[in-house]
């Protein structure tokens, strides 16, 4: 149904809605229906639902002890967030025990 929400207290808030804007700038010609996820230690997603893709922002605290992945490892040094980078330091493939599929 649309709107509709759904919440467990302490693990998860969602809401799908229509979106003020989208994440893609350039989507802004047509109502934007999206969802919103609220997750435990300040995990914020956001997903906008097009016909033929999805758009996703992840919003995030710097966790303790440190984050590193795809988008690069939160020291505000965008010189070590490179492609070659992040693959000298870790593995982009989600490993077999990780995987959802």
């Amino acid at each position: 149904d649309f709107p509709s929400s759904f919440a467990v207290e302490g693990i998860i808030s969602a809401s799908y809605h229509e979106l003020e804007e989208p994440i893609d700038k350039i989507e802004t010609h047509r109502p934007i229906h999206g969802v919103d996820l609220d997750l435990p230690h300040g995990v914020r997603v956001t997903v906008n639902r097009w016909a033929k893709h999805l758009d996703v922002l992840i919003a995030m605290r710097p966790q303790r002890g440190g984050q590193d992945g795809h988008c690069g490892n939160l020291n505000f040094d965008a010189e070590d967030d490179t492609l070659e980078s992040i693959s000298a330091r870790m593995s982009l493939r989600v490993s077999a025990q990780d995987s959802l599929f």
